[in-house]
């Protein structure tokens, strides 16, 4: 499939003589939350920095919703499922922990519209990406940071050998990041050689981690990019570069990265039948009994338990961990679908923009990128959801922001398309 290199962008716009439509803060939110995160670590949970963030976050939903109007048919099924979040809390066992968590997947969720209201123009998506590029300079600094000084404990081996201080069970920073980095490339963020070097290296640490599902939504990512961008022989040379550079490089991680693996070999990770013992099987298996059993019809349709499964599986302290697991347990089989009608309202919405844009040779090649981007996104998202995590704010934010923006984006450059089109062929026809 032959290649568009990126040139609609006027000249002003890369050299930031133009200003975004809104506060520049909200374009830099995920940023923002990231830093927050990081100072996290300090704070006690609940504390001064978990309030700055609602602070923050609903300061940007507020201001689309009462100064700008914001709506919400873009995906209702947003609205439909925080009030049956909200009214859950009503019979919450603990209802200071069921309003944090449902604070928090709210919020993120809210953040859709958000990022479809940030969009005016192209310069607004511009603008938005560029907070990307920081979020790479913020996680390299932290990590490398972190295992300078120290800060923070291990998962696996309860030590400071492999350290990441407050992004600590935040490994899908690194991986959404990384989703964006083709985007990033298209639109001349920065230098295209320093884009790579900061791709590489949050690549680096995140492999180090040894988190799978993190690692998975990277691999699943980087095969949609390569298979559908139609750029398969470049970016084949491209992927034989980076594992060259992989090679080149691994004294200065293999022996780490070798340790770590050889603990995982001890828990019994690689053994045939391991994930018997693992939380995530025990909690599927569990619901499924739970389903098939029937014995209660009111807990399995409606789960009456408020985002609260501590306790049921593994210790007191364990919140389910793949979210799907979650959402059908605490609040039942009309919850989770509800919450996959969330998805399938955005699957829909880039479907439609999808087949817009393949009607028009041109329009599909320019804006391909985008619209890729925006499914990686989304599958990525419920690939994911089998680690769970789903009430970690920062990469919910980013995911649902991202979403929401690029939707909107393609849907102003579609409707200037159709709008040029006509206005030429009146042209045309006042000719005669």
């Amino acid at each position: 499939m032959e290649e568009v290199v990126l040139t609609h962008i006027p000249k002003a716009v890369r050299t930031n003589n133009l200003k975004p439509s809104y506060p520049r803060a909200f374009y830099w939110l995920i940023l923002i939350n990231v830093v927050i995160d990081i100072f996290a670590f300090w704070s006690e949970p609940g504390g001064l920095t978990a309030i700055l963030r609602v602070i923050i976050l609903y300061a940007a939903f507020f201001y689309f919703l009462l100064i700008k109007k914001l709506k919400f048919e873009k995906n209702i099924y947003v609205v439909i499922f925080s009030f049956y979040v909200l009214l859950q809390l009503f019979i919450a066992v603990d209802l200071d922990y069921s309003l944090k968590i449902s604070i928090q997947i709210i919020t993120c969720l809210l953040m859709f519209f958000v990022g479809y209201a940030l969009i005016k123009n192209e310069f607004d998506f511009y603008y938005y990406l560029k907070q990307f590029f920081w979020i790479y300079v913020v996680i390299i600094v932290n990590t490398i940071g972190s295992n300078i000084f120290k800060i923070g404990l291990d998962d696996y081996t309860q030590s400071t050998d492999y350290v990441v201080g407050g992004l600590n069970d935040l490994w899908n920073i690194y991986t959404y990041s990384l989703i964006i980095l083709p985007l990033l490339i298209l639109y001349k963020i920065q230098k295209k050689w320093l884009l790579y070097i900061c791709g590489f290296l949050v690549l680096i640490f995140l492999m180090v981690s040894l988190k799978r599902i993190a690692i998975l939504g990277v691999i699943f990512s980087s095969v949609i990019f390569v298979y559908f961008l139609g750029i398969r022989a470049r970016m084949i040379k491209k992927l034989f570069y980076l594992m060259l550079i992989l090679l080149l490089t691994s004294p200065l991680y293999s022996k780490l990265l070798i340790n770590r693996i050889e603990i995982r070999a001890e828990q019994g990770r690689f053994q045939k039948d391991f994930y018997q013992d693992e939380g995530r099987y025990l909690e599927v298996t569990y619901l499924l009994d739970k389903f098939k059993g029937f014995e209660n019809p009111l807990e399995v349709f409606f789960g009456l338990r408020a985002f609260d499964s501590r306790g049921v599986v593994g210790d007191d302290l364990r919140q389910f961990h793949v979210d799907y697991t979650l959402v059908a347990f605490t609040l039942g089989f009309f919850g989770l679908i509800l919450y996959l009608l969330i998805h399938i309202k955005i699957l829909i919405q880039l479907r439609d923009i999808f087949k817009n844009l393949v009607r028009n040779h041109y329009l599909f090649l320019k804006y391909k990128t985008h619209i890729i981007s925006g499914f990686v996104l989304l599958f990525s998202s419920m690939l994911t959801s089998i680690g769970g995590q789903m009430y970690h704010v920062s990469f919910r934010v980013l995911i649902f922001m991202t979403l929401g923006g690029i939707i909107k984006f393609l849907l102003i450059e579609l409707k200037s398309h159709h709008l040029k089109k006509h206005a030429y062929f009146n042209s045309l026809q006042s000719k005669f």
